[in-house]
């Protein structure tokens, strides 16, 4: 659920992630177990859309 939220972000242009090479997509998250890590540009815009995603994800798995 929350890759699925992150992708859409980014398919709808409210994330952008973080571009790495011209030649690769832009890098938004990790996951291994039980830790993820989010990559984005230090925007407020951004940081207030993965906040976003993260309450929403948050409440769907009530934690």
């Amino acid at each position: 659920a929350l890759s699925r939220s992150i992708k859409a972000a980014i398919q709808d242009g409210s994330l952008k992630g973080l571009h790495v090479s011209s030649n690769l997509p832009p890098l938004t998250h990790q996951q291994f177990a039980d830790d993820t890590f989010l990559f984005g540009q230090g925007t407020v815009p951004e940081a207030r859309r993965i906040s976003s995603i993260l309450d929403s994800y948050s409440a769907a798995a009530g934690q």
